[in-house]
């Protein structure tokens, strides 16, 4: 555990760092100098391509995960294991790019109405998913060799600090509006290329091609987890990014700028789940393929309590600072609809990280199709959801049709990993995290609110911090947390 502890805390530093970025883009910078229409805009481009690339990619990011342990012991044979996928990647995309093509016309149909905007646009999607689509894959890559650190500092920090020049040329008028959106190819191409550079720099890309490293039987179970994958990726992202797609396709671009500024306050809870699952998974790969059923169930509860601890510090100070943080968007009364968006969204990603890593055991382990009827489910529901809601509530229907649809999956995956494996996350700990969270949350309420909004922010921020910590610390919910603040207290002093 100690490289997932110790790496885990690094990435989620980096996480945190471009979450600061992040921040600084959607609540100041994009709102200062775009309108709601051209935001909007530029996160369904975004949006879009993401949810087309498992598509895209046949599946083949899960892939390198999975199957990398086979190859692992054989330089030669690791480095052509990631050329040979690569170019199967290119040649999935090929017919779909082809496809998508063909359909055209029915797939603008669906935004003519409310987000017409978005049509001339849709070559930069397809750009971008060929982009986005092969950076998953040298990101699979790196994961699998435990090397994590620059591909997140690229992925969390790089991305955003290159869209925001993006952004600051396009507001001094150095760039049109056409301009900008063709610069999101750049700004993620740029991210590609420094990604394939690390690599090379670590000596794992030879750009040589044998399809005979693969025997014939893993060359089939590679192509059948391929397929798999793919219906489960897309059903997942669908899970993630189809309500800020049906928010444009069924209210607006305006609207959508609005849910997504929301949406991103309360998905950087989840940025410590993105850090332990990144590592957690090669882990679970190797436990699997060695039967080291005590070890997964250890990775389970770590994860769990670990990602319910730091989640939920984060979600009590967003919701404390709820106002502060709105009044420091520029032309905040413009967005501020989406406050409640935030509490729903964080509440679905609070559970879903409780829930630990068990999307990562599903897939790493020999029923990694069951992914496909979970998320497929899930995605139908999802969909269902948005569709019935969002014409009566609204930004409140898309939010509550994600949460639900979150808690439900978690809750499918959770029963079925307790009757194939007799395991599960939660333990008293548990409960002691969420209680300590509640009465932090509790006891913010009885600071008065000040006029100056940073003061505010920092001082209830500063009290819920030190209130949780300590009671986190001293009712040793998590043996992680507290061995690392050990290790931090000993380095100082």
């Amino acid at each position: 555990m100690g490289v997932v502890v110790r790496q885990s805390f690094i990435t989620s530093a980096l996480s945190y760092v471009g979450a600061i970025i992040g921040y600084f883009n959607v609540l100041w910078l994009f709102p200062k100098l775009l309108d709601r229409e051209e935001i909007g805009l530029l996160r369904t481009l975004i949006d879009a391509a993401m949810l087309l690339v498992p598509l895209a990619q046949f599946g083949i990011s899960s892939s390198v995960v999975r199957f990398f342990p086979h190859f692992k012991h054989d330089n030669d044979e690791k480095r052509t294991f990631l050329s040979n996928l690569v170019v199967l990647s290119l040649i999935g995309y090929v017919f779909f790019g082809a496809a998508f093509l063909i359909f055209e016309n029915e797939i603008a149909s669906l935004f003519t109405k409310n987000s017409p905007k978005i049509v001339p646009y849709f070559k930069i999607v397809l750009a971008i998913t060929l982009v986005l689509a092969t950076t998953a894959i040298l990101e699979a890559y790196s994961r699998s060799l435990l090397k994590v650190v620059i591909p997140n500092f690229i992925k969390e920090i790089l991305v955003r600090v290159f869209t925001s020049v993006a952004v600051f040329f396009y507001g001094f008028e150095y760039l049109n509006i056409h301009q900008l959106m063709n610069c999101m190819v750049i700004v993620y191409g740029l991210s590609l290329l420094a990604l394939a550079a690390y690599l090379y720099y670590l000596k794992q890309l030879n750009f040589k091609i044998n399809f005979n490293i693969f025997k014939r039987t893993t060359r089939l179970n590679i192509l059948k987890f391929s397929l798999f994958s793919v219906l489960s990726g897309s059903a997942g992202l669908i899970v993630m990014k189809v309500d800020s797609l049906m928010v444009s396709v069924m209210i607006g671009l305006d609207e959508n700028a609005i849910y997504t500024m929301a949406f991103f306050m309360a998905v950087v809870i989840e940025m410590p789940r993105r850090a332990i699952s990144q590592v957690m998974s090669p882990l679970l790969a190797y436990n699997f393929k060695h039967n080291k059923l005590g070890e997964t169930k250890s990775l389970y509860r770590k994860a769990s309590i670990n990602q319910l601890a730091i989640g939920l510090l984060l979600f009590i100070g967003i919701i404390a600072n709820l106002d502060n943080l709105y009044y420091l968007i520029p032309k905040w009364r413009l967005f501020q609809e989406g406050k409640i968006v935030v509490f729903i969204i964080g509440i679905g990603k609070l559970i879903d990280m409780t829930a630990g890593v068990n999307s990562e055991i599903i897939a790493m382990s020999k029923y990694y199709r069951f992914n496909i009827i979970a998320v497929g489910v899930m995605a139908i529901l999802t969909i269902l959801g948005n569709y019935i809601l969002i014409p009566i509530l609204g930004l409140k229907g898309a939010a509550l049709g994600s949460a639900l649809s979150i808690v439900v999956f978690n809750l499918i995956k959770l029963i079925f990993i307790q009757q194939k494996f007799r395991i599960q996350p939660f333990s008293i700990n548990t409960i002691k995290a969420i209680l300590i969270g509640l009465l932090a949350f509790y006891l913010s309420t009885w600071i008065p609110k000040l006029n100056d909004i940073f003061l505010d922010l920092l001082i209830r921020s500063a009290f819920i911090t030190i209130v949780y910590g300590t009671l986190i610390l001293k009712f040793r919910v998590s043996n992680e947390v507290n061995r690392f603040y050990q290790d931090f207290k000993k380095t100082i002093l």
